[in-house]
């Protein structure tokens, strides 16, 4: 990942990424956002990761949002796990905290 002038290197056990009967998963769930995030934020989180392909945001009115983001392989996708785990989205938010973020249930 290139995040400004810092390259990250990120290694995950293959064992931590899921497989399915159809196909290896690389679209990943991201919450943890406050409930004001823009549609914008949100779309434009992850374009900067290696093998980004596209975001969903799902915005419930009243509820905190929710991300979902496909990447063209599974590494990538598990790459960009351990980047957004370590990212606080609003850092002058009254109790800012980091984001959740996890492979997706289902493509």
């Amino acid at each position: 990942f290139i995040l400004g002038y810092v390259a990250l290197s990120v290694v995950v056990p293959l064992l931590a990424m899921p497989a399915y009967a159809d196909g290896a998963v690389t679209t990943i769930a991201v919450a943890g956002f406050p409930v004001d995030a823009s549609l914008r934020e949100l779309k434009n989180l992850c374009r900067s990761c290696d093998g980004f392909e596209m975001a969903s945001p799902n915005v419930r009115p009243g509820k905190p949002p929710t991300l979902f983001v496909k990447f063209d392989s599974t590494e990538n996708a598990a790459g960009a796990i351990a980047f957004l785990r370590t990212l606080i989205f609003d850092e002058e938010a009254p109790a800012p905290c980091f984001l959740k973020a996890e492979f997706a249930k289902k493509e």
